[in-house]
């Protein structure tokens, strides 16, 4: 997902569908991502229709939790105040 270009049968590339930073990709909500894609799919001349985007959605939102939590000590062990993240209390 946050490639720059898809490599395709015979070594062509076209533009990824989406390309974003892991920070980026958590922090947009699924509906714009898969609108995103809904819009990429129709410059392709394709017509996913509704069961396909909701798929994207669906996939997006499973994708995205796993990547949230697991960037908060990265981020805090880089020094970059973008999230505070505090221990949930023992008491």
């Amino acid at each position: 997902m946050v490639c720059d270009s898809a490599v395709l049968d015979g070594g062509r590339t076209e533009p990824a569908w989406y390309a974003k930073s892991r920070l980026e990709f958590i922090a947009e909500s699924s509906g714009e991502i898969a609108n995103r894609l809904a819009g990429r799919a129709a410059q392709e001349g394709l017509d996913p229709g509704p069961d396909q985007h909701e798929e994207w959605q669906q996939s997006v939102q499973l994708l995205q939790r796993p990547l949230g939590p697991s960037l908060i000590p990265d981020l805090l062990t880089c020094g970059l105040g973008v999230l505070h993240h505090s221990a949930p209390s023992t008491t």
